[in-house]
């Protein structure tokens, strides 16, 4: 498509000397507004960061910041999410090649995406490209799955008392989206108070009961048989030493 002349042209006057006279001639240049370069490419917000919220064990919670573009609004901006489960989508052609895509291209208001249907003790790995109105395109940084293990059965743990001086604690076992159900770790902690809510409250304040482990999901320990109230709390941890904390009981 032409476009229309900028009627605000300047003019050049140039003197040239010919026969004794002055000869003036003009010349207009016109402005020229620079255009878009085909070769320009989005800039992913935020150094391309993708952050993982909302995990259960079977969806997740994505989120980014929007990019931004030399000639593109960044409403205008399009997006399209990858999955795999091997390390292979680091690159906008990795990504063509090797993801699966979630969808298609689209422009995101709010930068963020439901993914749902995954399968426990499966690694997942996730980035985007965000395309331009010319088609150039760019990608964010690859982000691994690798969130806490997640507890079995709410967190909920069973005590009751077999014999004088025991105390039995049953449990759901964990999932994890990288580390084996067989592989996740337990041990108990205990304590007077009920300060073991969390896996940080947990470390400092309780009493570990147990050591750690592998692939359990009931324990039977040594109680006082005083009437002294005791709480109990158990952590999970994966192979990658992410930690998890149960419900807290008494008994």
């Amino acid at each position: 498509m032409t476009r229309p002349r900028n009627p605000f042209y300047s003019h050049l006057f140039l003197p040239l000397s010919f026969l004794g006279g002055l000869l003036f001639f003009s010349c207009s240049a016109e402005p020229q507004e620079p255009r878009p370069d085909e070769s320009t490419l989005p800039i992913p917000g935020n150094q391309g960061k993708i952050a993982i919220s909302s995990v259960t064990d079977v969806s997740l919670t994505l989120n980014w910041i929007r990019a931004s573009d030399a000639y593109t609004l960044r409403d205008a901006l399009e997006y399209l999410v990858y999955q795999s489960t091997s390390p292979n989508i680091d690159t906008v052609t990795n990504m063509e090649t090797n993801g699966t895509p979630l969808g298609a291209f689209a422009p995101f208001t709010i930068a963020t995406l439901n993914v749902s249907g995954l399968t426990p003790s499966v690694t997942y790995y996730f980035n985007i490209i965000v395309r331009n109105s010319t088609g150039g395109k760019a990608a964010y940084t690859m982000q691994m799955l690798d969130a806490a293990p997640l507890v079995g059965g709410g967190g909920a743990i069973t005590a009751t008392i077999p014999a004088a001086g025991q105390v039995n604690l049953l449990w759901t076992q964990a999932t994890d989206f990288v580390t084996p159900q067989p592989v996740l770790q337990y041990i108990v902690y205990q304590s007077t108070l009920a300060n073991l809510t969390t896996v940080a409250q947990i470390l400092a304040n309780g009493t570990a009961a147990s050591a750690y482990s592998a692939g359990i999901g009931s324990l039977t320990l040594t109680k006082s048989v005083s009437t002294t109230v005791y709480y109990w709390n158990i952590i999970v941890k994966d192979a990658a030493g992410n930690m998890s904390a149960y419900t807290q009981t008494m008994k």
